[in-house]
């Protein structure tokens, strides 16, 4: 049986490549080749697809293998016709991906990724380009958008089935060796590695260490998508790193971690201590952010030996209120202190950034104002991420005023319209935010 991959494109203002790649999709690209399945993959977001470069088309290349997508302005759709930015589809041109589709005509299973709710339009023309060129194949969708909002999915991505959350653990087994065995998450990403030989070219890769979240903050859904938190085997993560160093010359390696740092004594500490043994010669980055509160001196030192270059650290807020009320993830103290440690150990300030969160219905510009003056005074970059409801968080269900919107209000760069923001509140925040990036 031969089953396509697809990745679809990104729907959005605006899409960056922060070393993004459809991780989930890759663990089970794996699991079916171990399995005898034939596979085709299509990402559409794969800025060196062999189709693309034929085409003539480059895109601008960044720092540490980041850079741009290829975009199309495309028609905004009628719920935000109003909001006065272009509408683009971000990845391979629709003609070229429709020219590689008709090539998996043989298809019989083809599996769609999707990540956040607010692209759902990406996904369903996906599948109905998918729909049009191979008419008799059977489409499932999984992903984060399924998780989310499973009932929109199935009622609007078009797909055959949708698979919320882990439950792809079953169609693996439909797909695998028919026995009806009880898989756990813990042993899946145990046993299987992303399948990046998949691209063709490699710029960088993503990788997990550790599966899920051990806090709770009201903004955040990770225990949603994974129940229970667990790291990676220590030897299986070196396993990795080795072969995608040694066969594939990668050198910047980005992690998707949502609690890198968690109980570091046993995981973090070893596993990068054995990583500054073998000498490799990469740069590592955690765009998801790491704790401060578990940036202790010995786990700056590592962090400096390890060559990490882009450091990330969530803050979202230094009024103490906010703090608590949303989960008590992290202290003003706490980042203080981290940032002393960071620095003493020999990183670079100009390599470490804050985020914050801007936009949110409960807390004013002033109180957003009052945060970028606290990080200021740290000297490091800062980062504003506009806030975003997600839903089945805390957040979702308190506030509620997202209920009844359609998922496309979800985006970031427009969410806090309906939470009593401007566009030039927002605007005079990131002004704030650039000059403080740029003393830096």
């Amino acid at each position: 049986m031969k089953v396509l991959l697809v990745n679809p494109w990104i729907y959005d203002f605006s899409a960056f490549d922060f070393w993004l790649k459809p991780l989930g999709l890759l663990y089970i690209a794996s699991y079916l080749e171990k399995q005898g399945y034939s596979l085709s993959f299509l990402d559409c977001m794969d800025r060196f697809h062999p189709a693309l470069i034929n085409a003539g088309i480059k895109t601008l290349e960044k720092q540490y293998g980041t850079g741009r997508f290829y975009e199309e302005e495309i028609k905004k759709p009628v719920e935000i016709k109003e909001i006065p930015k272009r509408y683009k589809r971000f990845g391979i041109p629709y003609s070229i991906v429709k020219q590689e589709i008709k090539k998996e005509i043989d298809s019989e299973i083809i599996l769609v990724s999707s990540i956040m709710t607010y692209w759902y339009q990406g996904v369903s023309d996906i599948i109905k380009l998918l729909r049009e060129e191979i008419p008799k194949a059977k489409i499932v969708v999984g992903g984060i958008y399924p998780t989310l909002l499973t009932e929109h999915a199935k009622k609007e991505s078009g797909a055959d089935e949708v698979i919320p959350g882990l439950n792809f653990f079953p169609l693996l087994v439909k797909l695998g060796d028919g026995e009806d065995k009880k898989f756990s998450p813990n042993d899946f990403f145990n046993s299987y590695s992303p399948g990046y030989h998949l691209y063709k070219k490699l710029p960088y890769i993503s990788l997990l260490t550790s599966i899920g979240c051990p806090f709770h903050c009201t903004y955040c859904v990770s225990n949603l998508l994974s129940k229970n938190y667990f790291a990676l085997s220590k030897e299986k993560i070196l396993n990795e790193i080795d072969m995608y160093v040694k066969n594939y010359g990668v050198y910047d390696i980005a992690f998707y971690d949502d609690a890198l740092l968690y109980n570091s004594e046993k995981h973090f500490l070893p596993l990068f201590e054995e990583i500054i043994r073998r000498d490799y010669k990469v740069r590592f980055h955690t765009p998801n952010g790491i704790n401060a509160r578990f940036i202790s001196r010995d786990v700056a030192e590592v962090l400096y030996r390890s060559n990490f270059k882009t450091i990330r650290i969530g803050l979202e807020s230094s009024q103490e209120n906010f703090q608590q009320k949303t989960g008590g993830k992290v202290t003003n103290e706490e980042i203080i202190k981290a940032i002393s440690n960071l620095s003493e150990a020999g990183i670079s300030k100009s390599d470490i950034g804050i985020y914050l969160m801007a936009g949110r219905m409960d807390e004013s510009i002033d109180d957003v104002i009052a945060t970028l003056r606290f990080t200021a005074n740290l000297g490091t970059k800062v980062f504003v991420s506009e806030y975003s409801p997600v839903p089945g968080s805390c957040d979702w269900e308190r506030f509620k005023n997202f209920n009844d919107l359609d998922p496309i209000w979800q985006n970031n760069s427009i969410s806090f319209l309906k939470n009593g923001w401007t566009l030039e509140e927002m605007q005079s925040v990131k002004d704030i935010k650039n000059k403080i990036n740029n003393a830096v």
